[in-house]
C-alpha cells in the first residue's frame, strides 16, 4: 500500500511530527501568500492606524455634509419634509459610510500589495454605485417625496462625493 508524501509547513514542523494538513488552506492559495497576508505583524500595524484615519475622515466628513445641507438648504430652499437631507439622515449615513469605507480598507490593507490603488479603484467603483440612489428618488415620476427637485438630488450627489473624496484621501494617505 502507497503511503501519501508528507508535507510539513516548515522544517519545525518536519522536526516535530507535525504533518501540514491540506484543510488548513484552500488548494488555491499558496503557503507563502497566506503567511504573508496573516502574519501578525502586518495584521496588527494596520488596523489602529485604520481605526484613527477612519475617525478623522468620519468626523471631517459629517462636518462637511453638515455644512454643504446647511447651505443648500438656504441657497435651494428645500423643505423640511424632504426627509433624505434632513441632519439626522445626513449625520447618519455620512458615518455609515465613512465606517464602511474603513472597513473596506482595512481588509484591501491587509491582503493587496498596493492598499492605496486598489481601495481608491473600489471606493470609485462603490462612488458612481451610491450615485444612483439619488437619482433613482430623482427619476420618480411623480415625486414620492415632496421638494424632491434638481437641487435636492444634487445635493445628495454632491454629498457622496465629499464623504467619498474625504474617505479616500484619509485612508490612503502616506
Amino acid at each position: 500500500m502507497h503511503q501519501p508524501r508528507q508535507i510539513y509547513a516548515s522544517a519545525a514542523d518536519r522536526r516535530h511530527g507535525r504533518r501540514w494538513a491540506r484543510r488548513h488552506r484552500p488548494f488555491w492559495v499558496p503557503a507563502a501568500v497566506l503567511a504573508v497576508a496573516l502574519s501578525p505583524a502586518r495584521r496588527c500595524a494596520v488596523l489602529p492606524e485604520t481605526a484613527v484615519r477612519t475617525a478623522i475622515a468620519a468626523v471631517a466628513a459629517v462636518a462637511a455634509n453638515v455644512l454643504l445641507r446647511a447651505i443648500a438648504v438656504a441657497l435651494f430652499d428645500i423643505p423640511d419634509e424632504f426627509e433624505h437631507l434632513a441632519l439626522r439622515a445626513v449625520v447618519i449615513s455620512t458615518l455609515a459610510g465613512v465606517v464602511a469605507a474603513g472597513v473596506v480598507y482595512a481588509v484591501i490593507a491587509r491582503f493587496a500589495s498596493d492598499p492605496a490603488r486598489t481601495f481608491t479603484i473600489v471606493a470609485v467603483v462603490a462612488l458612481l454605485l451610491s450615485l444612483l440612489a439619488p437619482l433613482s428618488v430623482g427619476l420618480e415620476d411623480p415625486p414620492e417625496y415632496p421638494g424632491t427637485d434638481a437641487g435636492s438630488v444634487g445635493t445628495m450627489m454632491a454629498m457622496h462625493v465629499v464623504a467619498a473624496a474625504i474617505a479616500i484621501a484619509a485612508l490612503t494617505r502616506r
